[in-house]
């Protein structure tokens, strides 16, 4: 049986990788990504440009 992605990176013995962030850091780094993928829809066609405006503002 196949592991999900998630737990296949819990269960790695090298655990040299962890990153250790604080609040603000993974905070920051969600809304970057979700910027990233509003953009991505709006490139794509799937947001207007009204549609885009208004979810980056929501999440800033």
């Amino acid at each position: 049986m196949l592991k999900k992605e998630s737990e296949h990176f819990t269960d790695r013995e090298d655990k040299s990788m962890d990153l250790c962030l604080t609040d603000t850091q993974k905070l920051n780094i969600k809304k970057t990504l979700k910027r990233g993928i509003y953009q991505e829809l709006h490139d794509r066609d799937y947001l207007s440009d009204a549609q885009l405006n208004e979810l980056i503002a929501k999440n800033t």
